[in-house]
Order: structure tokens, then sequence, then C-alpha cells
């Protein structure tokens, strides 16, 4: 049983109230109960059993309200929640400033970044924020990673790496998914190592899985003995360029390493592990 409140219609109308010890109070129209009020203080509003403080057993209905002033908000910061700026939009604010919005035909807006794999989320400009170390996903449809860099390369000697010095070097990159794409400059004065050419430090290790990248490059300055034009070879599970002499209709040879000052620019893309 219950207290009730019943506010009828029948007969003359009017206010019935009834009462027991239960410690329940129903407060009904027309003799069905709209309002429960249980003896935990929990309010149900199309139910007679509310199970938190309270509960809607139906549609809820609330005014627009603005991101300054939510319609839906936490008791204590009414200038952070849910409000709904335009028929079939919702949208959320914190501090009183919209963060995000989703309009009638689904699409979601972000006002500042986003973060992914609990990275920390960027304070410059606004994107895409990545963990620092990849969480890789084996799903063939999904981003995983992204990241900008820069590495300094190194340029050494096949059979002995010998000791270089540098005019300039730098490098620079960008990592999407399993895919790096690369510029390198590489301007060494001197080099004592012997062998072939070798240019290393690449920022991630080739896939073992690959028969190898072949890379574009530029070269001022530089004898070498075999072939009419020059390509880059990047083999698997390395982070060593090979420069290659190539010909037509014949095979392909290493460059000597000379102890004089040359200038190589190197660019390319190549898929990891």
């Amino acid at each position: 049983m219950a207290n009730v409140i019943n506010g009828t219609s029948t007969g003359s109308g009017g206010l019935i109230q009834t009462g027991d010890d239960s410690g329940v109070l129903n407060i009904q129209t027309n003799e069905t109960t709209a309002i429960t009020v249980d003896a935990s203080q929990n309010v149900g509003i199309g139910t007679t059993s509310p199970d938190a403080l309270l509960t809607v057993n139906t549609i809820a209905s609330f005014g627009a309200g603005a991101a300054a002033t939510p319609s839906i908000a936490a008791k204590g910061d009414l200038n952070t929640g849910v409000f709904f700026p335009a028929a079939d939009t919702l949208a959320a604010s914190t501090g009183g400033s919209e963060r995000m919005r989703i309009n009638s035909s689904g699409n979601v807006k972000f006002v500042g970044s986003i973060s992914v794999g609990d990275a920390t989320p960027t304070t410059s400009g606004a994107g895409i924020t990545f963990p620092a170390t990849q969480s890789a996903s084996s799903n063939a449809n999904t981003l995983d990673d992204y990241e900008e860099g820069t590495f300094t390369p190194t340029y050494f000697g096949s059979s002995s790496a010998g000791t270089t010095t540098y005019n300039s070097r730098s490098g620079f990159y960008t990592k999407v998914g399993n895919l790096v794409s690369f510029t390198i400059y590489v301007a060494p004065a001197s080099a004592t190592g012997t062998g072939s050419i070798q240019i290393g430090s690449l920022p991630f290790t080739s896939s073992s899985a690959t028969q190898g990248d072949t890379l574009t490059l530029m070269v001022n300055a530089q004898d070498w003995n075999t072939g009419s034009y020059l390509v880059g070879f990047l083999s698997a599970n390395s982070t060593t360029i090979l420069p290659y002499g190539v010909s037509d209709n014949a095979g392909w040879g290493e460059i000597a390493i000379t102890n004089a000052s040359t200038t190589w620019i190197i660019s390319g893309c190549y898929r990891l592990l």
C-alpha cells in the first residue's frame, strides 16, 4: 500500500487523500499514479518502482538550453552539460563553451583536439593525438598511428664504418599507420670508411615481409664506377639505405665510398613491420 494524494475528476471532483505507514507516497491524477516517492526518497515518474533518486519511465522533455546554461547539468556545475541548439541536434559544453556537436545527419564536430588510445590531447592547435607508443590494430581499415619528427642520418662504409665529418645533415619524416615518408639531406665533408656507401639511421625499421623499397636520390660530386644512373635501396628489416648504380639491360652495383666532400638528397617511403 501507499499514502495517496489523488486529484480526481469523478463525482464532484476534488482532492482525495488516503494514508498508511508504508513510507511510500503516490501522487495520482484521476486515480492513476503519476509520481511515486518511495521510502528512500527515490522519485519515480511513470513508474512505481524508482531505482535511483529520479527515475523517468518514459520520454523526458527539456528546454533547448545553451552552452553557458545547458538543459542537463551537474549539481554545482551548471555551465557544463548537454543542450539542444537546433532541431535534431545535440551539443555538449564545458565551462560554458560548446565542445562537441552532433547534427541531424549524425555528423560530429569537435571544437578541440581528440585523443585515442589514452593519449593526452594536444594543447597546441587542434587535431587527433595518438599515443607516443603505437597501439597497433590488426584491422586493415583502422588508422592506428600518426607521427611527425626529425632524425639525424649517418654516412659510413659497409666493410668498415670509419669516421665521417659532416658539412650538414638532416632528416624529416611523417609516419601514417605502417607507412613512413622521409627526406634526407646529408653532406659529408670527409669519410674514412671502406666498402660501399651506406646512409643510415632511418627512424623506423623496414618491414621484414618485403623484398625491399626503392628510393629517389640526387647526389653532387660523387664518382661511381657502375651504372648510368643512381637509385636508393632499402632492404627488408633495415634502417640503412644502399645507393646503387643501375644500367639498361645490365645488373646493378653498389657505390664505393670515397674520402670526398659530397652531397646527397634522398626521399621516399617504406613500409614497417
